[in-house]
C-alpha cells in the first residue's frame, strides 16, 4: 500500500515537474517586419512598370512574353541564406549581403532567346588586419561578390509569367 502511494507520488511529482519547466521556456520574440518592405499597391505598381517599360519591349524583340518572375521555397531561401553565413565566416567575411544579378537561361527549342532568370550571389567584406594606419582597400557599402560561394538559382520561372 505505502509502495503504490509513493510511485502515485513520483509520478504527480515528474509531471508538476514537467510542466513547470514547460511552461517556463522563453516564448520566441516576434519578428519585427523589415524597414525595407513596400506596400502591395506600390509592389504592383513596380511591376506594372515593368511590363509598360520592359516586357513589352522584350516580347516584340523574342516573339514571345519573357519570365518576370522567379519563385524559391522559403525553405531554400533560409538553407541558402544560413549556409552563405557559415560558409562566408569560416572564409573571414562579415557584413554579409545578397546581390540578385538578372540572367538569361540558356535558349529552347520553344524559346530561341531563353527565358530570363534571377541568381543570388553571396556578398560580404573581407575581415583584415587592423592596426594599419591607413587602409588602403576601398570598399562599397553592399560589400564584394564572394567568389568562393556558389550563387543560388533554379527557381521556378512563371511561363507564362504570373501578375504579381
Amino acid at each position: 500500500m505505502k509502495m503504490i502511494n509513493l510511485k502515485k507520488e513520483m509520478l504527480l511529482l515528474l509531471g508538476i515537474s514537467f510542466l513547470v519547466l514547460y511552461s517556463c521556456q522563453k516564448p520566441i520574440d516576434p519578428i519585427e517586419k523589415p524597414k525595407k518592405t513596400i506596400s502591395i499597391k506600390e509592389a504592383k505598381q513596380l511591376q506594372d512598370n515593368y511590363i509598360r517599360t520592359r516586357s513589352v519591349i522584350l516580347k516584340d524583340t523574342f516573339g514571345y512574353e519573357d519570365s518576370r518572375e522567379v519563385w524559391f521555397s522559403l525553405e531554400e531561401l533560409e538553407q541558402y541564406l544560413s549556409y552563405v553565413k557559415q560558409e562566408a565566416t569560416k572564409k573571414g567575411y562579415q557584413d554579409l549581403g545578397v546581390r540578385i544579378y538578372f540572367g538569361a537561361n540558356d535558349p529552347t527549342e520553344k524559346r530561341k532567346f531563353g527565358l530570363s532568370t534571377v541568381f543570388l550571389a553571396p556578398t560580404g567584406k573581407k575581415e583584415y588586419q587592423r592596426g594599419s594606419f591607413l587602409n588602403f582597400n576601398y570598399q562599397d557599402d553592399h560589400g564584394e561578390n564572394i567568389y568562393e560561394i556558389d550563387p543560388l538559382n533554379r527557381g521556378g520561372v512563371g511561363d507564362p509569367p504570373v501578375n504579381y
